[in-house]
């Protein structure tokens, strides 16, 4: 499991939910950099990529791909929220570079 103590672990300055999902997927790559998963008969793809690119309108963009495993309950138990039933990618620790401002 990529175990997470909240109260210490997601740096202080983070404070919508846009820096959180690009802490955690950046975290994520970092942890699992060599991870991948056969999607289809041709496509190997990293469980988490990311790349920066300059937009038709001038701005810079963070883009990010994740595909997590779920457990097959999830269409059927629908006392968790769907997230719950997502499956940990590792037991990697979180870097500790992730941890600070």
């Amino acid at each position: 499991m990529s175990a997470i103590n909240l109260s210490n672990q997601i740096p202080p300055a983070i404070n919508t939910v846009e820096g959180t999902a690009a802490w955690a997927l950046l975290a994520l790559q970092a942890m699992n950099p060599q991870m991948r998963v056969l999607e289809t008969d041709l496509a190997n793809e990293r469980v988490v990529d990311s790349g920066i690119f300059k937009a038709a309108d001038g701005t810079t963009r963070l883009w990010m791909r994740a595909s997590f495993e779920i457990d097959p309950a999830w269409a059927s138990d629908n006392s968790k929220k769907l997230w719950l039933h997502v499956r940990e990618f590792s037991q990697t620790q979180i870097p500790s570079s992730y941890t600070s401002n």
